[in-house]
């Protein structure tokens, strides 16, 4: 089968979230026998030393300025900001040509309506919404927690996300989300269209042979991801003023590295104040996790995946998180992961694993078989071999 990928952004060497995913189904897609074309903005980077190829990669410039138009555009139509973000000329002619030679076209993130809405009016091949997750639920919650000026504009644009979402699910031959969280949100208020929600994981795997951790004497809490990004960074604020004071308090004396790209200045002095330490964008984050003795991932907004959450699994490290942070990797409380909510919860929960090995081996364990059971390479594959057979 012929098939056209299309990215709303370069696939950079950082790949995390929804460039990880679309990096992983291209692999699976090329190595299952199909040829497969990646549409993406100029500006990405080749895939690194050692990756699969056969993948045909075509970039096509998208000025800033004219993403900047066409948000203003779409929000003065009525339609969701980001969905004005990818067109101009060049980018449109070449999905016009491509999607012309395809099979099958894969459209990922909702920020990609306008190409939907411009193959149901030119009557092109079939295609797929690849969500990844809602954005819509994404900012729905995000409204409840952002700067009180910022939420009417959140809540407003969430409300046209979930109109595009709805809309994209209702056109396409099959939709995907990365977790059953998102599925279920968004088929609840799908409910009467012709949509088919399928779940499609990331596909990250454990790290064979596990890592051995050395014994500190003093345990080492790690919290990882791209901290510029607001779920990420709303969460490690909250994990510094408010959850680290109260583990001082209980007399625990626990260590704290904070490793991720893109943190700010108030973050770091935020870091410093809590005596942790800041690793600004690393070469790996899997250095970190495997150094240390619990991982932390104190969510309270965003959709998808945690992907820190399933790369603490993937190293073998006991986890921390809020339930909505678990309800993503769909987490089990207790058995791959300890689940806190109050500032009271965390330093009990981390003080838990502190004290307790056996504990800490066994939610470690735990997490291993929960990535393996579903969100690991062999089940992005046949939930891709199974989707496309339905076709």
């Amino acid at each position: 089968m012929r098939i056209l990928f299309v990215s709303p952004r370069p696939l950079r060497p950082a790949r995390r979230g929804h460039q990880l995913r679309a990096l992983r189904a291209l692999e699976e897609l090329a190595g299952a026998g199909h040829a497969v074309t990646l549409l993406a903005p100029a500006g990405g980077a080749p895939p690194a030393a050692g990756e699969p190829r056969g993948i045909r990669e075509v970039a096509a410039p998208v000025s800033a300025l004219r993403g900047g138009l066409g948000a203003a555009a779409a929000l003065l139509g009525g339609r969701p900001a980001q969905a004005g973000l990818v067109g101009g000329p060049a980018f449109l002619a070449a999905f016009d040509r491509l999607a012309g030679e395809a099979d099958l076209v894969i459209l990922q993130l909702s920020r990609l309506a306008g190409l939907a809405e411009r193959l149901e009016r030119r009557g092109g091949p079939p295609w797929i919404a690849d969500l990844v997750d809602s954005l819509a639920l994404n900012l729905e919650r995000r409204a409840d927690r952002d700067r009180a000026w910022a939420r009417p504009l959140l809540r407003l644009e969430a409300r046209r996300l979930l109109a595009a979402e709805r809309r994209m699910a209702g056109a396409a031959a099959a939709t995907w989300l990365v977790c059953e969280r998102d599925r279920a949100w968004l088929e609840a208020r799908s409910a009467g269209s012709r949509a088919r929600f399928e779940v499609v994981p990331v596909g990250i795997d454990p790290v064979e042979p596990p890592p051995a951790r050395a014994r500190r004497e003093r345990p080492l809490a790690c919290l990882t991801g791209n901290l510029g990004y607001f779920p990420t960074r709303d969460g490690a604020r909250w994990l510094l003023t408010e959850v680290w004071p109260e583990l001082a308090s209980r007399g625990v004396p626990t260590d704290l590295l904070v490793a991720g790209s893109r943190p700010g200045r108030s973050l770091a002095r935020a870091v410093r104040r809590a005596g942790g330490v800041l690793h600004a964008d690393p070469t790996s984050l899997g250095e970190a996790l495997a150094r240390a003795t619990l991982a932390l991932v104190p969510l309270f907004v965003g959709s998808g995946v945690p992907i820190k959450l399933l790369e603490a699994w993937a190293a073998g490290v006991p986890v921390v998180a809020t339930p909505w942070a678990a309800a993503g990797a769909g987490g089990v409380d207790g058995v791959d992961h300890l689940a806190a909510e109050r500032p009271a919860d965390w330093a009990r929960a981390i003080e838990r694993l502190a004290a307790d090995p056996e504990l800490a081996s066994r939610l470690a364990s735990g997490g291993r078989a929960r990535l393996l059971a579903e969100h690991s390479r062999q089940r992005l594959r046949a939930s891709l071999e199974s989707s496309l057979a339905r076709l």
